[in-house]
């Protein structure tokens, strides 16, 4: 099933080259997010929330100033409870030409290590 308007994610034989099914692999993907290319996306349908670290958000050189900071709280992958810097919405592009898609998302931004840049939650994906 797919978004109205939005055309069904397939991958090629060469794409699934070494994917055993049925599998349990992360969805990992780029994308550009606020026209910077960012990769080391993670897609967790199970996230409530799209989430972009620290670390990468700074990157991409959007003022401090433009965060909403009434924000919640948020439970982290260990139950720990982690105070968001703030929140924002940001243009993000899938895919390339002629299939490209983009969306305005919301971010909740998140100043923790981690291994991925950004976490697409279900609000994005929907």
């Amino acid at each position: 099933m797919s978004r109205v308007g939005w055309d069904t994610i397939r991958f090629s034989e060469e794409e699934q080259c070494g994917v055993i099914c049925s599998h349990d692999d992360p969805l990992i993907i780029e994308a550009d997010i606020s026209n910077f290319d960012v990769g080391c996306i993670l897609i967790d349908t199970s996230s409530s929330v799209s989430v972009m670290f620290a670390e990468a958000f700074n990157e991409l050189q959007v003022p401090n100033h433009l965060l909403d900071q009434t924000i919640t709280p948020l439970v982290s992958f260990s139950s720990d409870v982690v105070q968001p810097i703030g929140s924002i919405h940001l243009p993000i592009s899938i895919g390339s030409a002629p299939q490209q898609t983009t969306i305005t998302t919301p971010f909740m931004i998140v100043d923790c290590p981690m291994t991925y840049n950004v976490i697409l939650g279900r609000p994005t994906l929907a």
